[in-house]
């Protein structure tokens, strides 16, 4: 076989790799948006039995997140990717990372719901409810948008309207027109 040869094949097993983990990643991010909607609806809907589709969607993105996690290594050991393809390799980790502890807050939502809505505890106010969901939404969408090389605010500034004192200017960059800094 000639390195001409051996080189696309390479290049197309490389290839392939990439779409398998992509393919993972985006199922994660499928399922963590259906896990958000559901711990949202379970509060809104005081709903315990819809809290528990959340915990039941956990163990798959947990299964997912091992998968690409595995996905990653091996991509890495065997390809020993350098600058632009290592750069990707290592945004696509951070990017599942971020999946997993956003659908572990959604269980988190889901297990209030349950804590809430069954047995003896006292339900919150609908005010409490609305007020809740603000941050827990705009953390959630909008982590990435404040900027890394900002200064944190100091430790006795009072909390934004979205429970970060440093996201306090209109952004629209998603569906939910919501506040972060620029």
């Amino acid at each position: 076989m000639s390195d001409n040869t051996t080189g696309r094949h390479t290049m197309r097993a490389y290839a392939d790799e990439l779409k398998r983990l992509h393919a993972i990643v985006l199922e994660m991010s499928e399922r963590v948006r259906t896990q958000i909607r559901d711990a949202v609806n379970s509060l809104e809907h005081e709903s315990p039995d819809e809290a528990w589709l959340v915990f039941e969607a956990e163990k798959r993105v947990n299964e997912l997140d091992t998968s690409a996690d595995d996905q990653i290594i091996h991509i890495i050991a065997k390809r020993q990717p350098v600058a632009r393809d290592l750069r990707e390799i290592l945004a696509v980790s951070k990017i599942v990372g971020d999946l997993e502890r956003i659908g572990d807050l959604a269980c988190r939502v889901a297990r209030l719901t349950s804590t809430f809505y069954e047995g003896e505890h006292l339900a919150p106010s609908a005010q409490m409810r609305r007020d809740g969901k603000r941050p827990m939404i705009g953390a959630l969408l909008h982590r990435r948008s404040v900027h890394a090389n900002d200064k944190a605010p100091p430790a006795s500034m009072p909390a934004g309207p979205y429970g970060n004192s440093r996201l306090t200017t209109p952004c629209h960059c998603t569906t939910f027109p919501v506040t972060c800094k620029r």
